[in-house]
């Protein structure tokens, strides 16, 4: 017997480790995860799912036996677009599937938030990105009591994707660097509590790319953000990917062709 799990990735409104509260919404890049019965390496198209990952979703699971997982991710890694949470909840729900359980979507994104504390891949336990792997819509998050503040209707948007040659993994973020601007964070969760998503995200991504030492990055995001077409542009996670939603993903590709591979997708619809 093999049982299916999915998932999607996400792009960042608010980047929760200077604050608590994070902010996302899901994109179309899928996840998939095949689990079933017996012995076996885990694996996904990238990698061999690392052995803790793989505990951490048998202790929240409550699953005994020996099972193996094959993943395939559409989500280019450590790059901030919330490849950890996809993940994580497509294999909760593939193997809560083989036990013959039919869960939620928020019991799935409750229990990844629990199984990347336990694997130790999250900082916040990012609530927000694990709701919108799951679910069409902004979700405003308080992190660390899982906690929904706020959730937003999106409309229907295609989104480019800048993905940089070089990654950015959990292991190299400095929270304290983060907290250090605060304010400014504190700033933009304000806008997007009131429905101004769209707004914030540019004031969160002055943070972190400050907080990451990524300033080289915020000139492309400059360029898309003066286009008639964009919507809004920002750095997603703890980056370095980059985002622009937009009614013409011809525009931002010619523009930012250049500085990496591109990845056109669209907001997460219902």
């Amino acid at each position: 017997m093999t049982a299916v799990g999915t998932a999607r990735g996400g792009i960042t409104v608010l980047n929760a480790i200077g604050t608590g509260i994070g902010g996302a919404v899901g994109i179309d890049l899928p996840v998939v995860a095949w689990a079933s019965w017996g012995s076996g390496r885990s694996w996904s198209n990238y990698m061999d799912i690392p052995g803790r990952i793989v505990e951490a979703v048998s202790r929240v699971t409550g699953v005994q036996e020996e099972y193996h997982v094959r993943v395939h991710s559409c989500i280019p890694p450590s790059r901030g677009l919330k490849s950890s949470s996809a993940l994580v909840n497509s294999m909760i729900e593939a193997v809560l599937r083989l036990k013959g359980v039919n869960p939620d979507p928020i019991t799935v994104a409750r229990l990844g938030v629990e199984a990347s504390r336990i694997a130790g891949i999250t900082v916040t336990g990012a609530y927000d990105d694990s709701l919108a792997s799951k679910m069409p819509g902004v979700f405003i998050t308080n992190n660390y009591t899982l906690e929904v503040i706020a959730t937003h209707r999106v409309p229907r948007a295609r989104v480019v994707i800048l993905v940089p040659g070089r990654e950015n993994p959990i292991t190299s973020v400095d929270p304290g660097a983060f907290k250090a601007y605060k304010d400014l964070y504190m700033r933009a969760y304000k806008l997007a509590v009131e429905g101004k998503w769209l707004e914030a995200i540019p004031l969160n991504s002055l943070a972190t790319l400050r907080a990451t030492g990524l300033e080289d990055l915020w000139a492309p995001l400059e360029e898309v953000l003066t286009l008639p077409s964009t919507w809004s542009a920002g750095v997603s996670g703890k980056g370095p990917a980059l985002f622009a939603i937009t009614s013409r993903p011809a525009d931002v590709e010619d523009l930012w062709r250049r500085h990496g591979d591109l990845v056109i997708t669209e907001i997460a619809g219902g």
